[in-house]
């Protein structure tokens, strides 16, 4: 149907150390969702993701907390409205 299925795998404040996805656990969840393409992009500290109006983070350090660094790329998914061609 054309849907679009946006994950990012981050860490638990609480637990740091002992939180996240493997990638292959990552690829095993996106199957359960009847997702057949896929596309991985590089992780760690810069990893962060931007919708409607708030931004989530991927790493957090030892005391929890969000681990806010410069994104140099980034993939922008846009909706376009029904009357484009």
């Amino acid at each position: 149907d054309g849907s679009i299925v946006l994950v990012m795998v981050a860490q638990k404040p609480k637990t740091p150390t002992n939180s996240g996805m493997s990638l292959p656990a990552v690829a095993d969840f996106l199957k359960s969702l009847g997702v057949q393409k896929a596309m991985n992009l590089d992780g760690g500290s810069s990893s962060s993701l931007y919708y409607n109006g708030k931004s989530f983070y991927g790493k957090v350090d030892l005391d929890g907390n969000p681990i806010k660094r410069p994104v140099k790329s980034v993939l922008l998914v846009h909706e376009s409205s029904t009357s484009e061609t």
